[in-house]
């Protein structure tokens, strides 16, 4: 089966890979003694979004030429994505003293992250941009922002924590890529009966 093919519950089953592999990662983490060095977690992360463009993003090519190379742009390119924003996050604090994390920045940082990968999606795949779709990744982005910003305002422990207690920050993570996955997919919608025929053809 060709992966721009893929239903529905194959997109989101593979939309869980990422958010699963970081969830592992993350409690193995929280268990190891003494923490991991910064270059773990960096690598760790870097893995989340590798797989967040193999497994999320790369089942949207629809080009039927350079599907590979696509697929391995998007791979390449989604931590690139990632590593910038998560600096912008994690710069804003200090730059703007008790604004992050808060829900209006988390909201805006996922919001502007999930439109940078839709602008990838768009330019890599290609899909098509539409108000719908940019409508339904946004609203993601925003619901996202606000999920994350929960989690992290009830759950993050950082003074005499117990290693168990960050465990509950897997579900913003874990969630991401579905979420992404599910507005996209509702975002494109139904192709045309003109693009149906056409891929017939194919």
């Amino acid at each position: 089966m060709i992966v721009r093919e893929l239903s529905l519950p194959r997109r989101l089953a593979l939309a869980l890979v990422p958010g699963l592999v970081a969830s592992v990662m993350g409690a193995a983490q929280l268990l190891w003694t003494p923490p991991w060095p910064e270059e773990f977690f960096a690598a760790a992360m870097f893995l989340y979004f590798a797989l967040f463009g193999g497994f999320v993003l790369a089942p949207f090519v629809t080009a039927t030429t350079h599907h590979a190379g696509r697929a391995a742009v998007l791979v390449v390119a989604t931590p690139i994505i990632g590593f910038v924003f998560s600096s912008l996050s994690a710069n804003l604090d200090h730059f703007f003293p008790g604004t992050y994390p808060s829900y209006g920045s988390t909201s805006i940082i996922f919001l502007l992250t999930t439109l940078s990968l839709y602008l990838l999606l768009g330019i890599v795949t290609p899909v098509r941009f539409t108000l719908r779709l940019t409508a339904s990744l946004g609203l993601a982005g925003i619901i996202q922002g606000m999920v994350t910003a929960f989690f992290v305002d009830h759950f993050l422990c950082i003074i005499f924590c117990d290693a168990i207690d960050n465990l509950a920050l897997a579900v913003p993570v874990a969630l991401w890529p579905v979420l992404f996955c599910a507005a996209a997919v509702f975002g494109i919608g139904e192709p045309s009966r003109h693009n149906k025929l056409g891929s017939n053809r194919n």
